[in-house]
């Protein structure tokens, strides 16, 4: 549906999926020879490996990423995207507002951003973003592919890393905002996605404290690497020793509780919700200690002494 004064090219990474998505764009290749290629393999290699192989089969001048849950709806997003980035040499990504879509319930919400009144900030926004904001979303952005290039390099070494990352998108939006402008366009271009279960949208609460932890460690590392200043530094490290107490509740770990909590403690960042984790992670520890004291066949009486 994109209506271009521009050549494109459509770079499909098919990660050998279980719903015939292979045999579907491997017959639409057929078609359009000229503009589809399929990039592929024998065995699934994951997201991450997948991503890069299909980056780097790239050759416009832009890139614009609609993954595999999401769609555009604007047949105009390319063009406005090229037009702005190709007049503005110090804009190294642009992206706009969105649709959510609730897969569970049926239900769109219409331009995201205006309907929630959220003011989304541009230009050198290397800053907002380390903070807890998540004002880009992939399905709408366009970037530079040249600086898409060095991002890789720069993953590649820091490969020991970059390898535990797990928000490959986010990690990219902070090298983008680094090295370059961002622009937000205020108008809706394509529909996120949200589903019951996936990588960012998850029931489980140990997988989502997971995301967290690693999501301030990603923070961090840009942070302490690209000489942010020390009060955001110290911020982030206040987040994550938040993030850990609460793993720590959830995962039993007492020793990781007491670390977190005495961070806390030491920088007068307590929250009662951190007195209430670290409180419960004694509790668990004490009560598990107790069931092996009891078969040791040690009285109560003794373990109290």
């Amino acid at each position: 549906m994109q209506e271009t004064d521009f050549p494109i090219e459509l770079i499909i990474g098919e990660d050998c999926s279980t719903d015939r998505t292979r045999e579907i764009v491997l017959d639409y290749q057929k078609k359009y020879p000229d503009i589809i290629r399929v990039i592929t393999s024998g065995h699934n290699i994951g997201a991450r490996k997948n991503s890069l192989r299909t980056n780097k089969a790239c050759h416009g001048t832009y890139i614009a990423y609609c993954e595999g849950d999401d769609y555009w709806i604007d047949p105009k997003k390319l063009q406005k995207q090229v037009n702005f980035l190709g007049n503005n040499p110090d804009y190294g990504l642009v992206h706009s507002d969105f649709d959510k879509y609730y897969e569970s319930k049926k239900v769109f919400e219409r331009a995201f951003n205006k309907s929630n009144v959220i003011k989304i900030p541009e230009g050198n926004i290397f800053n907002n973003l380390l903070g807890n904001e998540w004002i880009i979303h992939t399905p709408t952005i366009m970037i530079r592919n040249n600086l898409q290039k060095k991002y890789q390099k720069f993953c590649a070494d820091n490969k020991n890393e970059t390898k535990k990352w797990k928000f490959g998108d986010i990690a990219l939006f902070l090298y983008f905002a680094m090295f370059s402008k961002i622009k937000y366009l205020d108008e809706s271009t394509a529909v996120y996605r949200i589903l019951e279960e996936s990588a960012c949208n998850t029931k489980s609460e140990k997988k989502r404290i997971e995301n967290d932890v690693a999501l301030q460690k990603l923070k961090l590392f840009y942070a302490q690497n690209f000489h942010a200043s020390e009060n955001i530094i110290h911020d982030l490290y206040v987040r994550l020793y938040q993030a850990l107490l609460k793993k720590a509740f959830i995962f039993d770990n007492f020793i990781l509780a007491k670390k977190s909590f005495c961070y806390l403690m030491k920088n007068g960042k307590i929250r009662i919700k951190d007195i209430f984790f670290f409180i419960c992670s004694i509790t668990i520890v004490n009560s598990w200690v107790k069931k092996i004291l009891g078969f040791l066949r040690i009285s109560q009486k003794d373990f109290n002494q």
